[in-house]
């Protein structure tokens, strides 16, 4: 069975998405983040201590932005695929992505 999870550190990067309109959604952030938790299969990621050493341990090479460290190392820790556009992160060879 295919789980999703969700963590809590990208909801800036969220906000930041939508901010920039390059991402769209039809009702606040707020209500999508509610409706999006309800879902069966989504399970909240904390940001534990692991994921945040992880996330500055990665295998090299990999971008410097702290979002992605974070996501690139809960997916590593969670044998997670990450749903992603962004070429950079698709393209990092450690991690599992699609899109």
């Amino acid at each position: 069975m295919t789980r999703f999870f969700f963590q809590l550190f990208p909801h800036g990067e969220f906000s930041r998405l939508l901010e920039k309109e390059r991402l769209g959604i039809v009702c606040s952030p707020e209500e999508w983040i509610a409706e999006a938790l309800d879902m069966p299969k989504l399970r909240l990621v904390p940001l534990t201590p692991s994921i945040a050493y992880r996330s500055t341990s990665l295998p090299q090479p990999f971008n410097g932005d702290p979002a992605d460290q974070i996501i690139a190392a809960t997916a590593r820790e969670e044998n997670a695929t990450v749903l992603i556009k962004d070429r950079t992160m698709r393209e990092y060879r450690h991690i599992r992505t699609l899109w």
